[in-house]
């Protein structure tokens, strides 16, 4: 199993998402926990562009007051 366990201080940037899912790519992960988002709020859409393929699962814990969040991806075909 590949994991990747990152905190990242900040996901709102394309540039940030970018960077991520470089080190996604360039590593094979199959799960990512990715700390201190600082996001409200996750779509499809934003996990898309941090996630190298479309098979994916994700959960997270928005940002709360200072704690930034969390998100974690996996790879549903590595996990059930």
């Amino acid at each position: 199993m590949r994991m990747l366990s990152w905190n990242v201080r900040g996901l709102g940037k394309a540039a940030k998402r970018r960077a991520v899912q470089k080190v996604i790519r360039q590593h094979r992960c199959e799960l990512a926990l990715l700390q201190k988002m600082k996001l409200e709020v996750v779509t499809d859409v934003i996990v898309r562009r941090i996630w190298i393929s479309d098979n994916f699962e994700y959960l997270f814990a928005p940002k709360v007051g200072r704690t930034g969040g969390i998100l974690v991806i996996w790879d549903k075909e590595r996990f059930v």
